[in-house]
């Protein structure tokens, strides 16, 4: 077996989720400082913060859960806005208060 495969067995979705939340929380540590990223940008810019595919971005945009903003039928994020995201445990209520 590969040192990087992860066997998920017995893990419950909650569980999961939670795991995934530390390791984004940890990779975001790791980013150059919040004010030497670009404040706003489009999908590649909300997959380097969030980690996530443009698959999950575009289902998380027509969910209404993440926070997005759209002009001229293309999507921004900011990046403020996912990393409170990220942080609220991607509750966009949270982060519209």
């Amino acid at each position: 077996m590969e040192q990087n495969q992860i066997i998920l067995q017995g893990i419950g979705l909650e569980t999961l989720i939670d795991r995934f939340r530390e390791v984004v929380q940890l990779e975001l540590k790791s980013l150059p400082i919040k004010e030497d990223l670009p404040s706003i940008g489009g999908l590649d810019h909300a997959r380097k913060i969030t980690g996530l595919s443009k698959a999950s971005l575009y289902r998380f945009t027509s969910e209404g859960t993440i926070p997005y903003h759209k002009k001229g039928g293309k999507l921004f994020f900011k990046t403020d806005e996912l990393l409170k995201w990220i942080e609220s445990g991607n509750n966009v209520e949270e982060v519209n208060s």
